[in-house]
């Protein structure tokens, strides 16, 4: 506006004044071009910002469809894998229970097998499709009494008696233990590996297992030397010269001789110290309080037969610590029984020693 005062003047000249109005209108024009351009750069960079976003989702699309293919595969893999059916370990097939065409499920097998067939699923519903059979080791399982059952661990001595394979016992050892008991039948469960290279062992044989318990410097007595009411056990003992029935606990028993702990007296139960006089021969003749006296005999005795259980041979000597074979006899001088030959201990002038 200024300019333009002083033109009209005459102080600037006309020509200058039309000039510096087309260099503002060139200057406002390129004003009006950098800011079109900023905001189409500002446009530009939104629609970047949204194609990337854009290519973000697409890629997390993608990420989703590949995970969708990878199950895909994963599933057509399992049904192409119930095609064969691998052996988890070598062995021999015992049993098949579907043929070609059967439907079968993974978890009931063959719906339509005889009900009768061995190895049949829980509930009896349906029978696996294949049973194998490994034969280079044979398990045989032995259920112990939950009175023997502290005396079996791992290593412990064993033997096996299989008829259909040969007559002769396999000498073994127990591999394991289930270490607890059954609740139901109150045994604990020892297993027996046998080893079975030429496969001469097939698997259903009636096998007799054995469990050796070995008890060494135990009190025994011999079988014959008890008497049994219900489910307690008596034995007779020469108390001053009389017979008095008296209740004792025993422990294991090889099948001659068996453990004795302890014996009620008095209403109270004592230890066995080995200074008893027991009482063997015809027990039926004896009644309680009864007078008796003791005969000796002569010979020697075996406390037990069976080794690793019993294997102390006791001698008669002068010496008070050898084992005497006694008898016991009425006070009338009758024998109760005949006296023992050298394989029959009866009674001891020390006790029941082990």
């Amino acid at each position: 506006m200024r300019l333009a005062r002083e033109t009209k003047r005459g102080v600037v000249d006309q020509q200058v004044l039309l000039e510096t109005r087309n260099q503002l209108k060139a200057s406002t024009a390129s004003r009006d071009a950098a800011k079109a351009t900023i905001l189409k750069a500002r446009a530009e960079l939104l629609s970047k910002k949204a194609s990337l976003a854009k290519a973000k989702v697409d890629v997390d699309v993608a990420r989703a469809d590949l995970g969708v293919a990878q199950s895909e595969a994963r599933r057509l893999e399992a049904w192409v894998g119930y095609l064969k059916l691998p052996a988890p370990f070598d062995g021999v097939i015992m049993a098949r229970n579907a043929n070609t065409g059967d439907f079968v499920l993974p978890t009931t097998g063959d719906p339509t097998a005889d009900s009768r067939a061995p190895h049949l699923a829980p509930g009896a519903q349906a029978a696996p499709i294949y049973v194998v059979d490994r034969l280079d080791v044979v398990r045989v399982f032995v259920d112990v009494p939950e009175s023997d059952a502290d005396y079996v661990d791992e290593g412990s001595r064993a033997s096996v008696l299989i008829r259909a394979y040969r007559d002769d016992e396999i000498k073994a050892s127990v591999t394991r233990t289930s270490w607890g008991l059954n609740v139901t039948s109150r045994t604990l469960r020892a297993e027996i590996d046998l080893r079975n290279p030429d496969a001469a062992i097939r698997p259903g044989m009636y096998a007799y297992g054995k469990v050796v318990i070995e008890r060494p410097g135990v009190r025994a007595l011999p079988l014959e030397a008890l008497v049994y009411s219900g489910d307690r056990t008596f034995c007779w003992m020469d108390e001053n010269g009389r017979a008095m029935r008296t209740e004792i606990e025993t422990g294991v028993s090889d099948g001659d001789w068996i453990e004795v702990t302890h014996r009620r007296r008095h209403d109270s139960w004592t230890q066995m110290d080995g200074s008893e006089k027991v009482i063997v021969g015809d027990l039926s003749v004896l009644t309680d309080g009864a007078p008796v006296r003791v005969a000796p005999a002569t010979g020697k005795a075996k406390v037990a037969s069976t080794p690793g259980e019993y294997d102390k041979e006791i001698t008669s000597s002068e010496d008070d610590a050898a084992w005497d074979k006694l008898h016991v006899a009425p006070a009338d001088g009758s024998d109760i029984g005949a006296a023992p030959g050298a394989d029959q201990p009866a009674a001891s002038r020390d006790g029941p020693r082990p």
